[in-house]
């Protein structure tokens, strides 16, 4: 047995030719310079399809098929040979048997794992991934160091730092056992969304090292390169018309990144529905995150998304805690429209796609 030998999974299953196998919903195949690379992510470095008879193999198996019918017109020696060449498929996690209509993979313990999620999760982690993982700086040689920070395009919106009457806040650890998703749609004031963003998503200070330059903010960030880029969409606050606005983090301000039309108007609706129905109309403001992915890529390799993600639960956190202090209503979204976001802020979705959502409401006045 392979690497799969220690998978509880798969040591239960021994590659029998009288089974029904099928190629495994696992199974991924990229080109390499000498031929395709057949991956599970369930089973080590993969398989090098190097000519078209091995390609042909494995495609047999698109449907469920037994191997001893599959080679039962060549001869001994051959049958042996691919045979062999099977097995070791099924050890790669390439095959998965189908008993009573279904593959094994399907009601096993991998039952739970979408193919997506489990080779998300395996990629970007050392153990079973064959690449390196972590601060290479893979990309250095390829592509350009990304601005620690974006100019902004266009008029520039002063924010207020605090609002005209700050009430008394919870500890901190009234914050944390206290915060709660919540679903309001009460106006906010201008200086209380300006409060938010100081508090929350400012840059706090520079450096520079090796010619390359560094932030600080008031959440964590790997290696410091703060990637992540707070977008409002307000519909409901004071001194605001709805459409798009990029926050700068160095100025405390904003600038306006698109207007209102139906991208936008799909955007709040889809947010007011990814509260579950809760939240009683769209949102007076909704907060979109998104990354400039060379930022982090260029220096990390397998993990770099990865890295993103914890940055925006870091940022959702600190977004919770401050919004629940000053008496708002936040709650984070499951998921959102990349591409219509993109439109509606005019990037490019390969240099900048959203990856969090929160609605916002105001206090109970």
């Amino acid at each position: 047995m392979s690497a799969l030998a220690n998978t509880a999974a798969w040591a239960a299953l021994p590659f029998d030719v009288e089974s029904l196998y099928r190629l495994s919903g696992r199974t991924h195949l990229r080109p390499m310079p000498d031929g395709l690379l057949a991956e599970s992510p369930i089973g080590g470095p993969g398989l090098l399809l190097a000519n078209r008879s091995r390609l042909r193999l494995v495609l047999s198996f698109v449907q469920p098929v037994r191997p001893a019918s599959l080679v039962a017109p060549l001869e001994k020696e051959k049958q042996a040979a691919v045979l062999r060449f099977l097995e070791h498929c099924h050890d790669l996690g390439l095959l998965t048997r189908v008993t009573d209509g279904r593959a094994d993979e399907e009601q096993g313990p991998l039952a739970h794992w979408e193919p997506h999620d489990l080779r998300f999760h395996l990629r970007s982690r050392r153990g079973r991934n064959g690449a390196p993982v972590g601060a290479t700086y893979h990309l250095a040689a390829v592509v350009p160091p990304e601005p620690a920070v974006r100019e902004a395009i266009g008029p520039v919106l002063p924010l207020p730092r605090s609002r005209r009457e700050p009430g008394p806040e919870p500890t901190l650890m009234q914050a944390l056992e206290t915060r709660r998703s919540l679903y309001g749609v009460a106006p906010l004031a201008l200086d209380e969304l300006g409060e938010l963003l100081y508090r929350t998503c400012r840059v706090t200070g520079e450096i520079e090292i090796a010619g390359e330059r560094y932030l600080r903010k008031p959440y964590p960030s790997g290696g410091s390169l703060h990637s992540l880029e707070v977008y409002v969409i307000p519909v409901r606050c004071e001194g605001l018309e709805t459409g798009v606005y990029r926050y700068l983090g160095k100025e405390h301000a904003l600038c306006r990144a698109g207007n209102a039309g139906p991208d936008v108007d799909l955007l709040l609706e889809e947010a007011r529905q990814g509260t579950g129905g809760k939240l009683p109309d769209i949102p007076s403001v909704l907060l979109v995150m998104t990354t400039r992915f060379r930022r982090v890529t260029r220096k990390y390799q397998s993990m770099a998304y990865s890295a993103i993600l914890k940055e925006v639960g870091a940022l959702f956190q600190t977004l919770y805690l401050v919004a629940t202090a000053m008496d708002l209503t936040p709650c984070a979204i499951g998921a959102g429209d990349t591409d219509r976001f993109a439109r509606a802020a005019g990037l490019d979705f390969y240099q900048e796609t959203s990856v969090g959502e929160m609605v916002l409401g105001g206090p109970e006045r």
